[in-house]
């Protein structure tokens, strides 16, 4: 609609490409938008409807998902349409591939084109596809997931697992970082889909706060939505942290050799949801129609 460049409906998701582009998910609008890093509008893309390259989101309901792959595409999963819809960094799309199941999550891509996300069932709760969508391998335990940092309570194989839990990113050699919001360990995994690495995070600044929320999550089968993970062209991590205890939103950043590199308080409240620049900068939503960028 007139003015687009100047306001959103609903934010929904966001990311950035390898030049420093940011990309906004809007399922209100049911677009995304392109912003240059300096914040000028570059143009949009997608419309409603259930056509090829077009998008059914809904508000809150029905979100859209938007990732940059390895391979220099974009990819939103439309959650009410359940498919993967893959475009260029120019807004052309190029194909999509319909989900055999509704999928709360982003998907996470490889230089080939391999995609990854969460499984729906089963004991292994990640799904590796190729880059036509043909199940390559299933892998990613559930017992390694369910490993509580502070007291030990049971669960069924069949338990439910959504990306607030469970969250991943692909360093640029195309290795594949998995978080567990659960058992606080980062796994790094090379293109076999085999353990290379995996460490616990720690920090005095999070540790009670997070035990506390966890363990009443637990009790009450709630949603605990502490860390969301993403990664840098260096191959840091950094962690965003809602602090309740502080009344703060903070970062957390780490190598991948288990090292602790810094604390960033951010000056906002936000909705967690972020995205690392090419340069380190930060991208996060602060409301469903605002943005914020951090240097």
């Amino acid at each position: 609609g007139e003015g687009e460049e100047d306001y959103f409906w609903h934010i929904d998701d966001l990311c950035c490409d390898d030049e420093g582009n940011l990309y906004v998910a809007d399922s209100g609008w049911n677009k995304i938008f392109k912003f240059s890093p300096e914040g000028k509008f570059l143009g949009s893309f997608g419309r409603e409807a259930q056509g090829p390259g077009e998008f059914l989101g809904q508000p809150i309901k029905f979100p859209l998902k938007i990732s940059f792959g390895n391979d220099g595409f974009l990819y939103i999963i439309d959650t009410e349409n359940k498919k993967i819809l893959k475009f260029n960094k120019e807004g052309v799309f190029y194909l999509e591939f319909y989900l055999p199941y509704f999928l709360y999550d982003s998907a996470t891509v490889t230089s080939r084109g391999d995609i990854y996300i969460l499984s729906k069932t089963g004991k292994k709760l990640i799904s590796h596809y190729d880059r036509k969508f043909n199940i390559k391998n299933r892998f990613f335990s559930r017992g390694l997931h369910f490993r509580y940092p502070y007291f030990k309570l049971p669960w069924k194989e069949d338990e439910f697992v959504d990306c607030h839990q469970l969250q991943k990113v692909m360093t640029k050699d195309d290795n594949l970082v998995i978080l567990s919001n659960y058992s606080l360990n980062i796994y790094l995994f090379n293109d076999k889909n085999k353990i290379i690495k995996n460490f616990r995070i720690y920090n005095n600044q999070f540790e009670m706060d997070f035990k506390k929320r966890l363990k009443n999550a637990v009790e009450k089968k709630s949603f605990i939505i502490p860390f969301n993970i993403k990664i840098d062209n260096e191959g840091n991590i950094s962690l965003l942290y809602s602090n309740t205890s502080k009344e703060r939103e903070e970062i957390y950043k780490y190598d991948l050799k288990e090292n602790f590199l810094g604390l960033l308080i951010l000056p906002d409240k936000t909705l967690r949801i972020y995205d690392v620049t090419w340069d380190n900068n930060f991208y996060v939503i602060l409301n469903k129609i605002k943005i914020g960028k951090y240097i």
